[in-house]
């Protein structure tokens, strides 16, 4: 098989399952907001871009190696559930992930030793989670009834991504006890976006009676499907608008995240009274377009602190 050929099909590959633009929003915003975040702690305010590309770089790569990891663990199940699917057509085999898997794990090892031990010591604990996420932490079918703990246990390495993005900004070791705090609201606050943001992903169309219902598996019914999503989206939208309303710009990109979160929930109630494929898959565009907004108008206050 030709170069070009090769990459022809990673490139397909990726569109179907790990769309790069989509992923590049994703990682920017979230590694964005948790740098800037540390405008709020530091002595100074100065911010040099420069210095996130670096970080930036292996946290996307950690995410193409966390998507082959995933295609390892279900690999059984989605050659059942998702026939149509390369992997499971074995146009694309796991031999083939393992290459790209292994090469860039070797790009984010040889990032790190050049942004230094503590970038290095944070990388590996993240590696170590997601080694723990890829064996579903040794009990997978205890996991797979309790939805939320399920999602739970594997969007931690988030707050762990936040840790890692801040380190680039400023010297952990020298936050005092408000500062850590106030981080660790940050992160709550993070982890519990992006478990929105999943919780309306693993949303399905179901059977039930003569009717159709969007249910997220595990849950009784809807609503509760539902009431856990929206929790997570108005704690999280909150405490990043209130930790970042001393921005300059505070009051104009809060006003805009308050008109993005209003969207938010007028998509849910959509759906819920509607549950279709159409709203279906608009929610969950909505739901992302929501997350990834609410993290790039906070990073924009954080800034201007």
């Amino acid at each position: 098989m030709s170069g070009f050929t090769k990459f022809k099909k990673y490139k397909r590959y990726a569109n179907e399952r790990f769309p790069l633009r989509v992923y590049g929003i994703y990682t920017a915003s979230l590694y964005f907001v948790s740098y800037l975040f540390g405008n709020t702690l530091a002595a100074t305010p100065d911010t040099d871009f420069t210095n996130m590309v670096p970080g930036f770089a292996v946290i996307f790569l950690f995410f193409i190696q966390l998507r082959i990891f995933d295609e390892h663990k279900d690999f059984e199940s989605d050659c059942i559930e998702h026939p149509d699917r390369m992997l499971s057509k074995g146009e694309i085999t796991l031999k083939e992930l393992r290459t790209v898997m292994y090469a860039v794990i070797a790009l984010e090892v040889a990032i790190n030793l050049f942004l230094g031990v503590i970038q290095l010591a944070l990388w590996g604990i993240i590696f170590l989670w997601s080694l723990l996420m890829l064996k579903e932490f040794f009990c997978p079918d205890f996991l797979k009834k309790k939805p939320t703990l399920y999602i739970f246990s594997h969007q931690m390495v988030i707050p762990m991504i936040c840790l890692y993005a801040l380190s680039g900004r400023i010297e952990l070791y020298s936050l005092g006890r408000y500062s850590v705090v106030l981080m660790l609201v940050f992160m709550s606050a993070c982890i519990c976006l992006t478990m929105s943001m999943e919780h309306a992903r693993k949303i399905r169309l179901v059977p039930i009676g003569k009717e159709m219902s969007a249910f997220t598996p595990g849950r009784s019914n809807r609503l509760a499907g539902f009431s856990v999503s929206m929790l997570l989206a108005v704690f999280g939208w909150a405490v990043l608008m209130i930790t970042s309303i001393s921005g300059n710009t505070g009051a104009v990109l809060n006003i805009a995240g308050a008109i993005l979160f209003a969207f938010y929930v007028l998509k849910g109630a959509v759906l819920y009274r509607n549950p279709e494929p159409v709203k279906i898959k608009e929610f969950k565009s909505f739901s992302m377009i929501f997350v990834f907004g609410i993290f790039i108008l906070s990073g924009i206050n954080f800034y201007f602190v």
